[in-house]
């Protein structure tokens, strides 16, 4: 396995760290990935009652300050490679910063601790002092957080308890519509005499609701059992390995298992805070996939009115590299059918050519929608929870918020790839006939990729789930 390999999953791990703290929140209720079965469970942030916006996600501001280990053990160099962990940090970081999404609602900073003095005994007590706060929690400075990073070298003792009680002053009160966390970077335990379990747990307990992830190097397992209770007593997740493969293989392990969603609206996922931002007054397409012979074009939608709206339409033009008309497309069938002001949707623009070449180009977007009415041709159900499951099927527990009984739920997924990217949307199009949900009852639903043609090999780390019905016989 070649050191740049590994690397590269390293980066992709920390990414995903920082995209799950984004999606997830401060209810995760993450498993230490080195010591049992790896899930992902995590809770949106539910609506307030009586809101005309089911979809809580569009509000939710979710603050995050990145902690890295600057002591003097992060030039030792990370097994079988001559790179200092403390480089594979800044690179990975690095890395890390430039995916961040930068949109309304999510802020990050950046704080180093161990960066005074040195590791020697008399440079102790100043090393257990040092922490500083490098970059506010406000807005993504993405120049900043680069400039950062790469400012200091690895030198002092490693005051874990010490960086979290500082970065408890760097966050406002946390509440229904804010999350709070940490990623803290470290490649050894506590050596300033901190308790840092009993103050993530504080932290965690407190007014700021502060959860507490770990991402360690290279740990004996005295040192990894030492530093897992600073994740679990602070609400958040370790994520423990011997290399940056192995950590990377962690990662990936704990979403491919399971990845569990809960939410509060006629779309649920894991995908919200990959999306690009909405066009302030429009109706706005905002991602387009790659294309796939007899599916289609798969697109999001975002809804920015200022007003409910159903029916929507997404109408596309296609053009060869060259310029070259090949025809025009339009969408079928979207989900949901209900898109609410500051909610998404999505579907696949159909062109009825075959397969599209290779570097299709896309013009003359079109987006149509009518009023909300109160007697749709679709009813959407209320997403509470999505599951992805080892064998690919994705499973939804929906709640039938209607006056009416519905049948003939229909589930459907846009994936993506952990960079944000749309990879494809597919629809279960026959639905589940014999499935009637009674108003106010909820069920189960799968989303099938056999049956909706989704026609993916890998992994789906990231997405969109909805189930729409239609009203039910008398």
């Amino acid at each position: 396995m070649s050191t740049a390999g590994a690397f590269d999953r390293t980066v992709r791990s920390l990414a995903l760290v920082l995209l799950l703290v984004a999606a997830l929140g401060s209810g995760s209720a993450l498993g230490v990935a080195a010591a049992q079965e790896p899930t992902v469970t995590a809770e949106a942030v539910a609506t307030d009652e009586g809101t005309d916006d089911p979809l809580g996600a569009s509000t939710l501001t979710v603050n995050v300050e990145l902690i890295l280990d600057s002591s003097g053990s992060m030039a030792e160099t990370l097994p079988g490679t001559d790179q200092p962990r403390i480089e594979a940090a800044r690179q990975a970081l690095a890395e890390v910063i430039d995916r961040i999404p930068e949109r309304d609602g999510l802020n990050v900073g950046f704080r180093v601790y161990g960066h005074e003095g040195s590791n020697r005994e008399e440079d102790r007590a100043e090393s257990c002092r040092s922490t500083e706060l490098l970059v506010p929690i406000a807005g993504v400075d993405k120049q900043a957080l680069r400039e950062r990073v790469e400012v200091f070298e690895p030198t002092g003792w490693i005051p874990l308890a010490r960086a979290l009680e500082a970065a408890a002053g760097d966050f406002e009160p946390g509440g229904e519509s804010v999350t709070n966390a940490v990623i803290m970077v470290t490649d050894g335990e506590e050596t300033c005499g901190g308790d840092p379990c009993r103050v993530a747990g504080e932290l965690n307990a407190a007014e700021i609701a502060l959860t507490t992830h770990v991402v360690c190097f290279a740990l004996t397992d005295e040192q990894r059992e030492a530093v897992a209770c600073i994740a679990e007593d602070g609400g958040g997740e370790l994520f423990a390995a011997d290399d940056a493969a192995s950590l990377s293989e962690a990662v990936f392990a704990a979403l491919e298992q399971q990845l569990a969603i809960t939410t509060a609206g006629y779309v649920g996922g894991n995908a919200f805070s990959l999306l690009e931002p909405c066009e302030a007054g429009d109706l706005s397409l905002i991602a387009v996939g790659p294309p796939e012979e007899g599916i289609g074009v798969p697109v999001v939608v975002c809804n920015e009115t200022g007003e409910d709206v159903e029916g929507v339409e997404v109408s596309l033009i296609a053009r060869s590299a060259d310029g070259e008309l090949i025809g025009q497309g339009a969408t079928l069938s979207i989900f949901p059918y209900v898109v609410v002001d500051g909610g998404v949707a999505f579907g696949n623009v159909y062109f009825g050519v075959g397969q599209l070449p290779e570097g299709a180009e896309y013009d003359d977007v079109e987006v149509a929608s009518q009023p909300r009415s109160d007697d749709p041709l679709f009813f959407d159900t209320t997403v509470e929870e999505a599951t992805v499951q080892e064998d690919g099927r994705i499973i939804g527990i929906v709640r039938n918020d209607h006056e009416q009984d519905v049948s003939n739920l229909r589930p459907a997924v846009a994936c993506f790839d952990e960079a944000g990217e749309l990879l494809e949307v597919g629809e279960n199009v026959l639905g589940a006939a014999d499935t009637s949900l009674a108003a106010g009852d909820e069920t189960t639903v799968a989303f099938t990729p056999e049956r909706g043609g989704f026609g993916l090999t890998g992994p789906c780390p990231a997405f969109l789930f909805a189930a729409q019905a239609q009203a039910a016989l008398p």
